[in-house]
């Protein structure tokens, strides 16, 4: 097909985000044979990804961080984190720096939930088992519960990984006050995010987190609810502190549980 399409069109461009190097050197391979620019859309530091537990596709992760530049010709990072490990090796003009993107007037279409229910509201993976521990203690010393708010937790993530953020809240007595949904279609989940009282997305400071910078932070722009998030590098670069967002020191239960009952004082 890549061939086909080579002859037809004269010049083309490969976009590969593989984190497998065997495939990225399968598609390198066909790339010098048919004279073609191989980009690589650079999002997670992939040696890092294994310290969630989160299944990727990849032979071993600590060589293909070290070496992947050898298979591309240009590169697109999503952080500065990434921007700075990948220059050691790559020209600048072989380089752009590109943050999460989202259709803003596409979401603007979406209607808002008709519901009475106040609510914050964290979408991710369940893998991320530290984060949404983080998210669900804070929920539960915050003025949340007493001032009648819910939170939902839409989640990705096999039965064993659901039913571990089950248990902790049913071990914590929170099962009035938390919900959690594992089907939801797009338009209603983006439609959650706007009829949110705030989204929430506390970042560790670990690798992973360091590296990346989630396209849900784009959705949660979009849908115009307050955002609750921590001072990692990309969002203290995008972001200001009650102005764009509410911004916890990272990793401070304590920070953030004071951002939550700031925004429950003060609403408007």
């Amino acid at each position: 097909y890549i061939f086909f399409i080579r002859i037809k069109h004269k010049k083309i461009i490969i976009f590969n985000n593989l984190s497998k190097l065997i495939s990225l050197k399968y598609y390198y391979f066909i790339s010098r044979i048919l004279n073609i620019k191989i980009v690589y859309d650079y999002v997670e530091f992939v040696s890092s990804i294994s310290n969630r537990d989160v299944p990727v596709d990849i032979d071993n992760p600590k060589i293909f961080d070290n070496v992947f530049h050898n298979y591309i010709d240009k590169c697109i990072v999503i952080s500065d984190f990434l921007l700075e490990h990948v220059s050691k090796n790559l020209r600048n003009n072989h380089l752009i720096q590109i943050p999460p993107t989202m259709d803003y007037e596409s979401l603007n279409q979406i209607k808002l939930q008709s519901t009475k229910e106040k609510f914050f509201l964290f979408c991710g993976g369940a893998a991320y088992d530290d984060i949404i521990n983080f998210i669900i203690l804070c929920f539960k010393k915050s003025k949340s519960i007493e001032n009648g708010y819910q939170l939902k937790l839409i989640l990705s993530g096999n039965e064993n990984q659901i039913g571990n953020i089950k248990r902790m809240i049913k071990r914590l007595d929170l099962e009035k006050y938390i919900s959690i949904d594992t089907e939801i279609g797009y338009s209603q989940l983006l439609s959650l995010y706007k009829s949110s009282f705030a989204l929430l997305i506390p970042f560790s400071n670990n690798l992973q987190d360091k590296a990346r910078f989630p396209f849900k932070i784009s959705e949660y722009c979009a849908s115009a609810s307050t955002i609750i998030t921590s001072d990692s590098n990309q969002i203290v670069r995008y972001f200001t502190h009650r102005k764009s967002a509410l911004i916890a020191e990272i990793e401070s239960a304590d920070d953030y549980i004071k951002q939550i009952n700031y925004l429950i004082d003060n609403p408007k």
